[in-house]
């Protein structure tokens, strides 16, 4: 019975640290998105990464990430300009 208790305080724990990890990596994100951060774009995904967006197809690979919010930055950029 005790060795229950600490696995699922183990699990508890870990699941605490996955959550706190999520949202960590969600305010970095949306911080690097907002500020067109490549570099950082860059460093947030894996070279097998999938961006999956609304109504878009996916964009397949860290570089190709990379591209796409760069080319996004600059048409946000452009449009506000107007």
């Amino acid at each position: 019975m005790n060795v229950l208790h600490q696995s699922h305080l183990i699990k508890r724990d870990v699941m605490v640290d996955d959550r706190t990890e999520v949202l960590e990596f969600e305010q970095r994100y949306s911080a690097t998105i907002n500020a067109s951060d490549v570099d950082e774009i860059d460093d947030l995904f894996a070279d097998d990464a999938i961006l999956m967006l609304p109504d878009r197809p996916a964009v397949t690979g860290r570089n190709a990430i990379v591209v796409h919010q760069q080319e996004f930055s600059g048409r946000s950029r452009r449009a506000l300009s107007r």
